[in-house]
């Protein structure tokens, strides 16, 4: 399946624009395949982060309104004017009403609200078994049931709707974001000579390019897999992408912090991925290593430092 179909078929799942039947089977489908349920997940964690910075950006747009309203557009256009006189009013009186009702719900918002700017973390009996989250079982997490019916007055079933995750907005735009920011680098290696047989850390190079995490893991499980710094860097990286953020950073933080170790820099931005994944709990420790990167000009993952900063800070 096409990268592009797959990704409209999951945007008519998550939106409820799927034919019941359809979903229904697309749902089995999430059940039974790892990667689609990663990907589900991702896209739906996607739309929570557009939604809340959306959310922000309108926000802050007509805070600015308050007590100078937007100026007349038809003002000094002449005759031309004089058609919207009669319409002007009635908009401005519209306008005001949405006002009104966006001030009155965002104060009722914002009452019970605590005054950090870091939201809690969500309590531990309402985090959710999707692969957004981290597991330390040995299996990716997959998502449970997909879907849910409802029963109308007939006796019959509306169509499934997407299963609403229960964290916090804030958290599933922290991990959308550390999910979008990641690129995954290349692990494959020419360096074999003909007829000699792959090590073990080639083999589990190959399977990270095949996307077969866990075979990674289970490889570099072996204690013959080889060099450690470069076994425990591919190793976090395959924990990243199978959830497991905290497991991923506790194999990125030995590597990022010898700088005689090739990876060291690599190593140090996706720690800080790790992290990004898992806020608001790993708040100190994401600013601490994001500021040391955004400061030190040497490092190849200053810009990008920066730039996640100004993300994070319009994200709170």
């Amino acid at each position: 399946m096409n990268e592009h179909p797959l990704h409209d078929k999951i945007e008519a799942y998550l939106t409820g624009q799927m034919p019941s039947a359809e979903a229904k089977s697309f749902g089995q489908e999430i059940a039974a395949d790892e990667q689609l349920a990663l990907a589900v997940e991702l896209q739906r964690l996607e739309h929570d982060a557009m939604n809340l910075l959306l959310e922000k950006d309108l926000k802050s747009k007509m805070a600015t309104w308050d007590g100078s309203p937007p100026p007349n557009p038809f003002e000094g256009q002449g005759s031309r004017s004089k058609s919207f006189k009669f319409w002007l009013p009635i908009a401005l009186v519209a306008l005001l009403a949405v006002w009104g009702i966006y001030q009155f719900s965002g104060t009722t918002e914002q009452a019970g609200t605590p005054s950090t700017h870091w939201p809690d973390p969500a309590p531990a009996e309402n985090v959710p078994s999707a692969p957004a989250r981290e597991n330390t079982g040995d299996t990716p997490p997959v998502a449970d049931s997909p879907t849910k019916g409802t029963s109308a007055p007939n006796g019959k079933k509306d169509a499934p709707q997407p299963v609403i995750d229960d964290k916090p907005k804030s958290q599933s735009a922290f991990l959308a974001l550390a999910a979008s920011t990641y690129e995954a680098p290349s692990f494959q290696s020419n360096q074999r000579g003909e007829g000699k047989s792959a090590s073990i850390l080639e083999e589990a190079s190959v399977a990270f390019g095949e996307a077969k995490y866990q075979a990674v893991l289970n490889l570099l499980a072996k204690p013959e897999a080889g060099n450690e710094s470069l076994v425990r860097y591919l190793r976090g990286h395959a924990y990243f992408k199978t959830g497991k953020y905290n497991a991923a950073a506790g194999e990125f933080k030995p590597v990022a912090s010898d700088e005689f170790l090739p990876d060291y820099q690599e190593a140090q931005w996706f720690l800080l991925l790790s992290y990004l994944a898992q806020l608001p709990a790993t708040k100190k420790e994401f600013e601490a290593l994001a500021n040391r990167l955004a400061a030190d000009k040497y490092s190849d993952y200053q810009s990008k430092a920066k730039a996640l900063l100004e993300k994070v800070a319009a994200m709170k």
